[in-house]
């Protein structure tokens, strides 16, 4: 068997950056403050092309909606193989298996047993090699399954395809090169006909560079860049001229005495020919892990650094508590103690590796009010604590009086976390009566958090049935089965929970 040695692994690179200081549900006089969750426990899995690491796969704790599961697609070689890489972070594994199933998820190809791999104190390495039952240029699900000691299971998803005319390799090996170049001004001039440098390129930010910034841009300016950890990267789509690449790292400057730490994350979409690799579009987007709470304010500002200037957030009725969030880290700032709390964060000091900083969750601000208590909702993929490797929807509960953090509603979902965040996009809120409401599967949901019930408001399956106001606060449906003739709107003020019925003139509207 081919052992499976891949240059540029990033298991293990844990880079100890100091980010915010876990307190525990009570802050015991600490201003950062995050709810307590146990440590990330799921091993994570990367596929590897020619010995180069890539398509890293976190572990889901319940068979998901395969057809949805499409966050990266694994090339397979000449002999249908692929190799593979376990990080253990500690768990005894007793068996690895894999399925391979149509894209949909709905006819099972292949179940099988790998029995030959390398195993040492930390990692587990193979080959694992498709049966002859698969087409060639077929786009396939592949599902890899780990047995854990306790009996448990864990699944890793990712796509699959086997074609010698899609060039997998060549496309990886280009943009891993064009990445490491940007770290070496001079090794970077190659990269220069590639850019198209125009007008349309803001150097005004590092925070956003993209393939019309300045080659000053692109090689960091004067930023005396270190990366702290290899890029994790992932093959998003791929065909036979085309593919497209994303990939995250750490990075970090140095400031006087003081080191600062960023997340970055590159898109990278590029076109094969026999002749040369184009560089049809490239991305890179920069924000700043900040230490701690103290950290930021300044003089009574709060200075976030390198970072997006459209940060959402929401202020209390007196507008003396701010809440907003920043890369996936929550925080308050309440004006008149000039103080800022962190409220949630998957990562911190002692929990900072691929697994918390892993990008597939998103936070919504839900209320706050003026004495400091705040409502919010995490959803997408749960990097750990209780619900580790579920996708759901969280919310939470912060006392500003008490300062502690406590869920009050979990909702399991099936899908990925893109198809989620779609859903919140469209509608997530809760009222001062603790009624939440959003929309799932083409309908509208009114759940009372306080007793755990539930109903459906409406079913909404016709596009632009529903419309919802920008605070979220009102929402308006049709009703009837033909959207161009309606017998009535239906408006809702979520607050009130009260209903006003318009009916339409000629049983149209």
């Amino acid at each position: 068997m081919k052992k499976a040695v891949l240059k540029g692994a990033v298991f293990g690179l844990t880079f100890f950056i100091a980010l915010i200081v876990i307190s525990g549900i009570m802050n015991k006089g600490n201003n950062d403050m995050t709810v307590e969750m146990s440590a990330a426990t799921y091993p994570v899995i990367t596929m590897g092309l020619n010995g180069q690491a890539y398509n890293e796969l976190h572990g889901y704790a319940q068979s998901m909606d395969t057809a949805y599961m499409r966050e990266n697609i694994t090339a397979l070689g000449e002999s249908r193989e692929t190799e593979f890489t376990i990080q253990k972070y500690g768990r005894l594994i007793t068996g690895v298996s894999y399925e391979v199933r149509s894209v949909d998820g709905e006819r099972l190809i292949e179940n099988t047993v790998v029995t030959e791999y390398e195993e040492n104190t930390e990692t587990i390495q193979g080959t694992i090699i498709l049966k002859d039952l698969i087409e060639y240029d077929t786009e396939y699900a592949l599902i890899i399954i780990l047995e854990l000691e306790e009996g448990s299971q864990i699944r890793y998803y990712t796509r699959a395809v086997w074609s010698s005319d899609y060039h997998a390799a060549e496309k990886l090996a280009f943009v891993v090169d064009f990445h490491n170049r940007t770290f070496d001004r001079e090794e970077a001039k190659e990269l220069v006909r590639y850019l198209e440098t125009n007008a349309d390129g803001d150097n005004t930010t590092f925070h956003k560079v993209n393939i019309h910034s300045s080659f000053n841009q692109i090689t960091w300016g004067e930023l005396q860049v270190t990366r702290e950890m290899e890029p994790v990267i992932n093959l998003t789509e791929l065909a036979a001229q085309t593919a497209s690449f994303c990939m995250y790292y750490a990075v970090s400057t140095v400031d006087g005495r003081d080191r600062d730490y960023y997340y970055v994350e590159e898109y990278y979409r590029i076109r094969y020919t026999a002749d040369r690799i184009y560089l049809l579009d490239f991305e890179r987007t920069m924000t700043s892990f900040f230490e701690n709470a103290d950290s930021v304010c300044v003089n009574d500002k709060i200075v976030l650094g390198i970072a997006d200037s459209q940060i959402p957030f929401l202020e209390s009725d007196d507008g003396n508590i701010i809440v907003f969030e920043i890369r996936n880290k929550l925080c308050t700032y309440n004006i008149t103690t000039n103080k800022l709390a962190i409220l949630f964060c998957f990562y911190d000091r002692d929990n900072a590796d691929i697994r918390t900083i892993y990008n597939r969750h998103g936070i919504k601000i839900l209320d706050v009010d003026e004495t400091g208590n705040v409502q919010f909702a995490v959803y997408g993929y749960m990097n750990r604590g209780r619900h580790e490797g579920e996708v759901g929807i969280q919310i939470y509960q912060y006392n500003g009086t008490l300062n502690t953090v406590e869920e009050t509603l979990y909702i399991p979902y099936g899908k990925s976390y893109q198809i989620l965040a779609a859903e919140m996009d469209t509608l997530l809120y809760v009222n001062r009566e603790n009624y939440a409401y959003l929309t799932l599967e083409d309908s509208v949901y009114e759940i009372n958090i306080t007793d755990k019930t539930w109903n459906r408001i409406v079913y909404t399956a016709q596009d632009g049935s529903l419309q919802v106001s920008d605070s979220n606060k009102m929402i308006v449906w049709q009703e009837g089965t033909d959207t161009y003739a309606c017998t009535e709107l239906v408006m809702m003020n979520l607050n009130s929970r009260k209903q006003i019925t318009i009916e339409a003139e000629d049983n149209a509207c």
